[in-house]
């Protein structure tokens, strides 16, 4: 056993130092083996990341070629629809440039699996898309000669149109000989079918129309079949209307053209189908597009073979990234076994720590702990033990202060029972206030009852020698007073009921500015008498929140009367409505600034306390300091806050929050 003079002049050993020398040595150890480890790993990967890096532009110059390429082919197509736009040519013309500059950064060999001789991709990238050039130049002039492009749709656009604009015109002419009184016909029938003809002409054109329209957008020849077996039955179908008209023309008398037109227009309609049946074998055989021939046959091959070289390129290039990813991927799995020898390393490190805070450490804790325990108990023969460390000594010393401390919180656990006294104290003052404003609140009610009775009496005692004038005075007070009596305990009852947690809101979502500009409308007349301009400013022309309408109109209403009762003739009131967002939360937010007395500086914070009144308005126009209490109770509830901000020696500014969203 050791005492605690022995302890203080014996030279301990320091189970900091003996650790920190141990954590230095094992540190450098791993630190130096670790470091050599990621040098050479760290060579390796840089020459791999520069083979990468070279391999990348590679493949990032073959993706520009097929993305000009892809604009080669999308151009070809816009072109095809719409050759009259030059810019698709341009986009072609700018996409083979690219190609070619692209093609001569592209150095690496391509080797083909038919050939034991290597090919470089720039030449055959050259020499494909110099072919190219006259090929695209030869579309461009095809497609510049309609009748050659579309023989097909020459014939549509000249004979047919002319032999369908005769056959309308026939028709519209008979139908008009009816509907003029020119010729009345005997037959109830003639007039309709020449109608239905007239309907199946305009079928038949528009079959025409779509069958064009469908080769032109490369439908296939079962479908043009189809619509031209649907075109033939409107044919068969509107000569049987024709010779139905003529032989109905033939019993008709008053009409002299009547049958020449219908055989003329039979005979227009036969050679319309013949020119139709031309179109139709033109526009199903293989040169119905003579572009489309050169496209199939000799550009998209072109292209194609330029794609097939890339595609090798591609596929070279990518498998030397893939041998060069493996790579990083060994040297990824030796860094691995490098943390797993370290972590092993370390954590053996821990389990011999362990060992040695359990003999050097706890063990002499404990004892520490045990003896701290019994001298707790005023049991003092028990000793700290002999096996001390420099840190288990200053522990030591440690709960020799600790006796000190003690004794000094004691003390000020003292001086917090003498707060506690003086607490009690200012809550008596605070039982005494609320006394005082009981005896003020009897000297209020007393007053207006006071006025009821005596001038009552008054009223009672003079009973038949009133003249109507004195009576209507003393019916005034007596109402005057009535009403000062029912605001008093109006106010009483409802600052108590919001105290008790009485009161519900009624929340719905209505516009601040309409619940403004109802509660001036009603103090409009107070504010007349006083030449007072209340004016209100918005910042945006609805503002709207979940509040209870009938609450924060009162508050609306208790702020703006005492605005408009202490602010001098003349004057300016000011209400401004805005949004704010409050601890992240969207609020509505009221300013009512007026111009009026004031408030003392002194007075700001008690403002809003209960039974309080300022002393500006004790005498004259004051209340009984119920007013703001309330409004400070119904905009808590709202969730909100209520405040009056300093505007210097004259008028008052009061502001409150309520959050938009109940």
């Amino acid at each position: 056993m050791i005492t605690d003079d022995l302890l203080k002049t014996q030279k301990l050993p320091s189970i900091r130092i003996r650790y920190f020398s141990l954590t230095l040595i094992l540190a450098t150890l791993v630190i130096s083996f670790v470091f050599y480890t990621y040098h050479d790993l760290s060579e390796k990967n840089k020459i791999a990341t520069q083979n990468l890096s070279k391999l990348d532009t590679q493949l990032n110059i073959i993706d520009k070629i097929r993305v000009s390429i892809t604009h080669i082919y999308h151009s070809i197509d816009l072109f095809l629809l719409n050759p009259k736009e030059k810019e698709h040519f341009e986009v072609i013309n700018s996409a083979l440039l690219e190609i070619v500059n692209h093609a001569y950064d592209a150095d690496l060999e391509i080797y083909l699996p038919d050939s034991a001789n290597s090919l470089s991709l720039k030449d055959n990238l050259l020499n494909n898309f110099t072919k190219l050039q006259p090929l695209l130049n030869n579309l461009q002039e095809i497609r510049a000669d309609v009748n050659l492009q579309y023989p097909g749709i020459s014939i549509s656009a000249n004979l047919m149109a002319e032999q369908q604009s005769f056959i309308k015109s026939k028709l519209k002419l008979l139908q008009l000989e009816i509907e003029n009184g020119d010729f009345k016909p005997v037959s109830k029938q003639l007039y309709g079918e020449i109608l239905e003809s007239r309907i199946l002409v305009e079928k038949e054109i528009s079959q025409v129309r779509i069958y064009i329209a469908n080769r032109l957008a490369l439908f296939s020849n079962e479908i043009l079949t189809l619509q031209a077996s649907s075109l033939y039955d409107f044919h068969l179908t509107l000569l049987k209307k024709l010779n139905l008209l003529k032989e109905l023309y033939k019993k008709e008398t008053g009409s002299f053209e009547g049958t020449d037109t219908v055989n003329g227009i039979i005979e227009s309609q036969n050679k319309w189908y013949n020119n139709f049946l031309k179109l139709k074998s033109m526009s199903e055989s293989d040169h119905w597009q003579e572009d489309n021939i050169l496209v199939k046959s000799k550009i998209l091959p072109l292209i194609k073979t330029s794609t097939t070289l890339l595609q090798l390129h591609n596929e070279n290039l990518r498998q030397q990234k893939t041998q060069i990813t493996k790579s990083f991927k060994e040297n990824s799995r030796k860094l691995f076994y490098i943390l797993s020898t370290v972590i092993a390393v370390f954590l053996i490190s821990i389990f011999i720590f362990l060992i040695s805070l359990e003999l050097m450490v706890f063990k002499p804790i404990l004892n520490i702990a045990n003896v701290m325990k019994l001298k707790a108990f005023d049991q003092t023969d028990e000793q700290f033990s002999e096996k001390q460390s420099k840190e288990t000594q200053n522990i030591v010393t440690a709960f020799t202060e600790l006796e000190s401390q003690i004794e000094q919180h004691t003390e000020e656990l003292r001086e917090a029972a003498d707060n506690a006294i003086k607490a009690k104290d200012e809550a008596k003052k605070a039982n005494a206030a609320k006394s005082t404003f009981l005896a003020n609140m009897s000297h209020e009610l007393r007053t207006p009852l006071h006025g009821i009775l005596s001038f009552s009496d008054l009223g009672i005692s003079k009973d038949g020698s009133l003249t109507a004038d004195k009576s209507l005075l003393y019916f005034k007070a007596i109402h005057q007073s009535g009403e000062r009596l029912s605001s008093l305990l109006e106010d009483l009852l409802e600052l108590a009921k919001l105290e008790a947690g009485a009161t519900s809101l009624t929340l719905s979502t209505s516009d601040l500015l309409k619940t403004t500009a109802h509660t001036v409308e009603q103090l409009n007349s107070h504010a007349v008498k006083k030449n007072l301009s209340i004016t209100a400013h918005s910042s945006s022309p609805v503002i709207t929140a979940s509040y209870d309408r009938e609450k924060i109109s009162t508050v609306m209403y208790q702020l703006l009367s005492n605005a408009i009762k202490f602010t001098p003739a003349d004057r300016q009131i000011d209400i401004y409505l805005s949004t704010v967002i409050l601890d992240g939360r969207q609020c509505a937010k009221v300013k009512i600034q007026d111009q009026g007395i004031g408030i003392p500086d002194n007075e700001y914070e008690s403002i809003f306390d209960k039974f309080v009144e300022s002393s500006k308005t004790k005498t004259g126009a004051g209340g009984t300091g119920l007013g703001l209490a309330i409004c400070a109770e119904i905009i808590k509830l709202h969730q909100g806050t209520i405040q009056i901000e300093k505007t210097g020696s004259e008028g008052a500014c009061f502001t409150f929050i309520i959050p938009v969203d109940a």
